[in-house]
């Protein structure tokens, strides 16, 4: 009706798969004009656009319907959609309408979605009991309405978890009375939203430390979208649990055993842990245990040695450890024995210390062995009962003995007499017997009285110093003793200083000489005794001997000596010493000359032969000798007419080089002519040197020839012996001479021959079977030599008619062993040269009988045949046969062949090194070795291994032959020790049975341990928590077994055992000290020793302070009465936010604080209390806070117990007085931190008056 208001919600959705852009929505109301009219630049597939557009009906209304048109149009894609809807107006009935919106129209799961249900009577009349209903929003309500009036109902609605990004939630309003009804709807779009839910638990609510809780974490994706990379940490703990991934809806819920620490305060014992994935979605929980209050005290004695001999000292050490959660007051340690009475007013809970006090105590000495020094020292507190602690030093047996010489007097001349004291003392605590004092230089051997524990005995002995005693007498006693089997023994040193009776002395003219030079020796003799005395001078090199000297006091003798210096080498040092001798004396002295270097060659040239003939060699000698004194480096020898051109040759002092040449004298030389030739030597160091030889040259040799043979005929198959007679019919020797005879195949060589010398050669030739009668044999032998001419000299001889028949017999192989198959091979030869005929051969052991018939002079028939040894032969047996031919011409011929039996084949196959060792990741080297011991060959041997990867054949293998093969094997990583490959190389031949030999490679232990320590929070603020994370693993192969520690963190865990690849890990916290200065790094390293393996690891932390927190008095000095201003000053030099910052000075009982007086900046606080805290709120980076209060003194300080570091000395009257900022802080890791900063220590004298 007129006046009303209606809600058109538009809804555009892309139904399509495609992005469609330039959209053109319009929304027409007829009549009633354009309601809009606008551009949708894109709308992806899926996506619904969602407009609400308010029409008031105007008064008076339009009459009958209002019809509201909506069309969007998207032109690029050639698409229009139009949907309208109708509205009746009508005053004469009742009428209602419902308008539905909502603050959101996309929201994500869990958000709280806020609709607006707008109802209104749109009739003339009133409306009762109006019904509003939604029931996705489970809304239902009953109203009245006047005409006209409109009310608006507020809903709210949670978008369910897990809904699915993109879904649309569309629910329709509804609104009914007096017969009529209207509805509205509103639709969100659900988003794409990753959430994660956090419930953290405990399974008990108190705990006391050292209990173990158990914490249950409840993790739960609460969003839409599947998580991944999900951590949930609780640093607090030690936590750090990785979740791949948690599908929508779904839950996880780890549970972590967690320890209450040692010391943990009393109160609540909170803790925050965190969750977050990959997505960004994160949240937290904490949850608290309460810590129940607990005294504990750890007191412990100890003593620097458990055993100790007398005169030990002894240190004695008392940790404290305060191992309950509250403070313990009124600490007190005697120790009547050591005479200790130390108070300590309070010790914090977790705070430990040592109270050492060093050589405390002494072993009296003599105290006997076996007695027991036991001391106890008690401890009380105003918490706990008396604690008590001992410790327990024993007495050894000590046996000990000393002994002190001295000289008296301490110098003195050669002849003088001295006194020597001696001292012998029992040091020890047990009797000592058999004491025996030795001094060799004195000679002595004395047995000293038994002494009781610190008895001594002393004794003197004189003692004449020798004449030849030098300089100084150190003489060394020693004194032994024993104490029940025992033997102990001291020395004892004196010396006693020898007044000099001479100065000898002796020099030379000249330092250096060439060799040949005369240099000049002086002798110089002082003497300082007091007696005359009687000396001889000796000098072996001067050739001077016994030379005597009558030397009163103050004497002076010289001797001047000549001397030659030899051929040394160049550098030789000559040392030249005299010695003085006499009664007691013996005196040295000497001078040195260093000989000059001289280099010097020379070089002779030698034939021979004086004389030699045309052809003759001539051997030349060529030595070169070193004359001088230095090492010749580089000496070369040239002789043009011998080819000589030798390398630079180094040659020592006196050595030589010696070079031999050879010269030939030229055939056709004339007698007569003289050759001579020139060698020369020279080096570096030298001017050349020359040497000639000559050599006369002789008549020409001849030689002679002559050959005979014993018969001028022979038939086929015989034998001519042949001599050859060569001789030297000439007067000179000759050389060299062959003998050659090509027919009879010879070559011989004669050598020499001297004049009229002559040699008979010997030699034979077979006439060939079958060579015709009637041949003339003519062969011709020549005798040469490189002196003279060829000569030569021939025979003939006739072959005569003759019938021969040989056979021949061989076998192959000529060695095998029983059942071996072998092959013979018969031949027969028509030797003769006439027909043979019905020849035939046989062998009965071959079953053999062959005719071969008519055989032609020079002949020959073959036949070969195998055979099989037979298996009875015995190794090493001889197996013989014989085959025999025949002919109508010859008598019967035979010929033999053998085989030697040998054992049967074999093969031997080794494995090197047997056992093979290797480490884990290493490599092995294994050699397979074949051996063919036996004597025949072995053929198709095939050695198999697969550990190896052999797999090979060769096709043979002689007898006595081997061959190997090589083959690395990796041992795989992380393999144990004591693991064991083993496996076969096997072998098979054609002629052996199969044979094997074991391959065996066993692993090493390789100890190795990954030592790692991390740090959670590289950075941190002073009072923190930081974890440190330890793990050790086992990376060897071997069981690992050692220790772990950790001094700064007080750790000390094992002994631990590692299996290979195992592993330890240890998560402990740590705080920071708040005293910590900024900048600072703390280095926390973790060591792991045993089972033969050392590391260690670190970690460090980076401290940067927050608050800096300085507290300074207006007076050093006060007295009872007065009062003391104190000003704080908080700075925050950092970057970080301070926030709830808290002041604490809890004050000591001797003063009170004056009301009023508490400021900050200036600022009065009229409702602080210094005890509770000081609120300054947030100290922002940079920002100064300045806190002042004045108290009065109400007596001289006391100690006051206090917990809050005040703390008085009751001697001196001071007060001592300390501020402390509790705060938090959004520390480098991100943790929201409660830490606290201490100001340093005030000290203000208090007296009873003004002074």
């Amino acid at each position: 009706m007129a006046g009303q208001t209606i809600y058109f919600q538009l809804l555009v959705t892309n139904s399509g798969d495609t992005t469609l852009t330039q959209i053109e929505v319009k929304d027409v109301l007829a009549p009633g004009g354009i309601l809009l009219d606008i551009t949708l630049d894109s709308l992806p597939p899926g996506v619904t656009n969602i407009q609400q557009i308010a029409y008031t009906i105007p008064d008076p209304p339009p009459a009958g319907f209002l019809n509201n048109i909506l069309t969007a149009n998207a032109p690029l894609s050639s698409l229009v959609a139009e949907s309208n809807v109708f509205i009746d107006i009508n005053d004469s009935v009742p009428g209602i309408s419902i308008s539905k919106s909502a603050d959101h129209i996309t929201a994500p799961p869990g958000e709280i979605i806020e609709y607006s249900l707008v109802v209104s009577n749109t009739g003339t009349t009133d409306l009762n009991s109006v019904v509003v209903s939604d029931p996705t929003l489970g809304f239902s309500a009953t109203i009245d309405l006047s005409a006209g009036e409109t009310t608006t109902q507020l809903v709210l609605y949670q978008v369910p978890f897990g809904t699915a990004a993109g879904t649309l939630i569309t629910n329709t309003a509804t609104a009914t009375a007096n017969g009529v009804t209207s509805q509205s709807s509103w639709t969100v779009t659900v988003s794409a939203e990753a959430e994660i839910f956090l419930e953290k638990s405990a399974d008990v609510s108190t705990a006391v430390p050292g209990d173990i809780v158990q914490y249950t974490f409840t993790i739960t994706n609460i969003g839409n979208l599947p998580l991944t990379g999900i951590v949930l940490t609780d640093s607090d703990i030690g936590v750090s649990i990785p979740i791949s991934s948690l599908d929508v809806g779904m839950s996880v819920q780890p549970t972590v055993d967690f320890m209450i620490p040692f010391g943990t305060p009393a109160g609540t014992f909170t803790n925050n842990a965190s969750v977050t994935s990959d997505q960004g979605a994160e949240a937290s929980s904490s949850t608290g245990v309460m810590i129940s209050p607990s005294a504990s005290l750890i007191f412990m004695k100890t003593a620097s040695e458990t055993q100790a001999s007398p005169g030990d000292a002894i240190s004695y050490t008392f940790s404290f450890l305060n191992s309950g959660n509250i403070t313990l007051t009124d600490v007190f340690l005697t120790d009547p024995t050591l005479g200790i009475a130390q108070s300590i007013e309070t010790l914090l809970p977790g705070m430990s210390f040592g109270i050492e006090f060093l050589d405390e105590f002494t072993i009296p000495a003599g105290t006997l062995p076996g007695t027991q020094f036991t001391n106890t020292a008690t401890v009380t507190t105003d918490q706990l009962a008396p604690i008590q602690s001992s410790a327990t030093v024993t007495v050894q047996a000590a046996p000990s003995i000393s002994l002190e010489k001295s000289v008296s007097p301490t110098t003195a001349f050669n002849g003088d007499t001295v006194t020597y004291t001696f001292i012998v003392t029992n040091t020890g605590n047990v009797p000592l017997t058999g004491i025996m004092l030795m001094d060799p230089t004195l000679g002595i051997s004395l047995n000293i009285p038994d002494l009781d524990p610190g008895d001594s005995n002393t004794g003197m002995i004189p003692f004449v110093v020798p004449m030849d005693a030098l300089v100084s007498i150190m003489n060394t006693a020693t004194v032994t003793g024993d104490a029940s089997g025992t033997i102990v023994q001291a020395q004892g040193t004196a010396t006693l200083t020898v007044n000099p009776l001479f100065e000898f002395t002796k020099t030379v003219d000249q330092s250096n000489a060439n060799p040949g030079d005369t240099v000049t020796f002086l002798i110089t003799i002082n003497y300082f005794g007091t007696e005359p005395i009687f000396v001889e001078l000796d000098d072996e090199l001067l050739d001077l001997h016994g030379i005597g000297f009558i030397l009163s006091s103050g004497g002076i003798a010289t001797d001047s000596s000549t001397f030659v210096i030899p051929n040394l080498p160049g550098g030789t040092v000559i040392t030249n010493t005299a010695t003085l001798t006499g009664s007691g004396v013996m005196e040295e002295a000497s001078a040195t000359v260093t000989v000059n270097s001289v280099p010097g060659i020379s070089i002779l040239k030698t034939a021979d032969t004086a004389s030699a003939a045309p052809g003759d060699t001539v051997t030349y000698t060529i030595t070169v000798q070193n004359t001088g004194n230095v090492a010749l480096p580089d000496v070369t020898v040239m002789d043009p007419l011998l080819r000589i051109s030798t390398p630079p040759t180094p040659i020592a002092i006196g050595g030589s080089q010696v070079v031999t040449g050879t010269f030939t004298i030229p055939l056709g030389t004339p007698a007569g002519t003289i050759i001579t030739n020139t060698a020369t030597a020279s080096s570096s160091l030298t001017i050349p040197v020359q040497s000639s030889a000559s050599v006369s040259v002789l008549a020409a040799p001849v030689l002679a020839i002559v050959k005979i043979a014993d018969r001028s005929s022979a038939a086929p198959g015989e034998t001519i012996l042949y001599t050859i007679t060569v001789s030297n019919p000439s007067g000179g020797t000759i050389n060299g001479i062959q003998l050659t005879d090509a027919v009879l195949g010879l070559s011989v060589v004669i050598g020499t021959l001297g004049p009229g010398d002559s040699i008979n050669v010997p030699a034979s030739f077979t006439v060939p079977a079958g060579t015709p009668a009637g041949t003339i044999i003519t062969n011709t032998a020549t005798a040469t030599s490189p002196t003279t001419l060829p000569v030569s000299d021939s025979v003939s001889v006739t072959v005569a008619a003759g019938t021969s028949l040989s056979i021949t017999k061989s076998v192959t192989p000529g060695s095998t062993s029983a059942g071996g198959i072998v092959i013979y091979t018969i031949t027969v030869i028509n030797t003769g040269n006439t027909v043979l005929t019905n020849t035939t051969v046989s062998d009965p052991t071959l079953s053999l009988s062959i005719p071969v018939g008519q055989l032609q002079p020079g002949q020959s028939r073959s036949q070969s045949i195998p055979f099989q040894l037979p298996f009875t032969l015995a190794p090493g047996s001889v197996f013989t046969n014989t085959a025999t031919a025949t002919s109508d011409q010859t008598p019967p011929v035979e010929a033999s062949a053998e085989v030697f039996v040998l054992p049967p084949p074999q093969a031997t196959v080794t494995v090197s090194p047997f056992p093979a060792f290797g480490l884990p990741g290493g490599e092995v080297t294994v050699t397979v070795t074949v051996t063919n011991p036996s004597s025949v060959t072995l053929t198709n041997l095939v050695l198999v291994n697969d550990f190896l990867g052999i797999n090979i054949t060769v096709p043979s293998l002689a007898p006595g032959g081997s061959f190997s093969i090589v083959r690395t094997v990796l041992i795989p990583a992380g393999t144990p020790a004591g693991t064991e490959f083993s496996s076969l190389a096997i072998l098979n031949t054609d002629q052996t049975p199969t044979t094997a030999a074991q391959v065996l490679v066993i692993v090493q232990p390789a100890p190795v341990l990954a030592l790692s320590k991390t740090v959670r929070a590289p950075e941190a603020v002073p009072g923190e928590k930081v974890r440190f994370k330890i793990q050790a693993v086992n990376t060897g192969n071997t069981v690992l077994t050692g220790v772990l520690t950790d001094p700064l963190l007080q750790l000390t865990i094992g002994p631990i055992t590692l299996s290979p690849q195992n592993r330890f890990t240890l998560s402990v916290p740590f705080v920071i000290p708040p005293e910590t200065l900024n900048g600072a790094t703390i280095t926390n390293t973790a060591f792991f020793e045993g089972s033969g393996v050392a590391q260690q690891a670190s970690a460090s932390v980076q401290v940067l302070r927050v608050l800096d927190v300085s507290k300074v008095s207006n007076k050093k000095e006060s007295f009872l009465g007065d009062t003391i201003r104190y000003t704080i000053l908080v700075e925050n030099g950092s970057v970080f936010t301070a926030v709830d910052s808290v002041l604490q000075d809890v004050l000591a009982p001797s003063v009170a604080l004056v009301p009023g007086s508490v400021t900050v900046n200036d600022v009065v606080q009229p409702d602080s209390s210094l005890r509770s805290g000081v609120k300054l709120g947030t100290i922002e980076p940079g920002q100064r806070v300045v806190v002042r209060f004045t108290v009065k003194n109400l007596s001289i300080p006391r100690s006051t117990g206090s917990s809050l570091t005040q703390s008085a000395d009751p001697l001196s009257g001071v007060l001592l007085n300390q501020a402390v900022v509790t705060f938090h802080v959004l520390s480098p890791s991100g943790r929201n931190v409660e830490v606290q900063a201490l100001s340093n220590i005030s000290r203000v004298i208090v007296t009873e008056e003004e002074e």
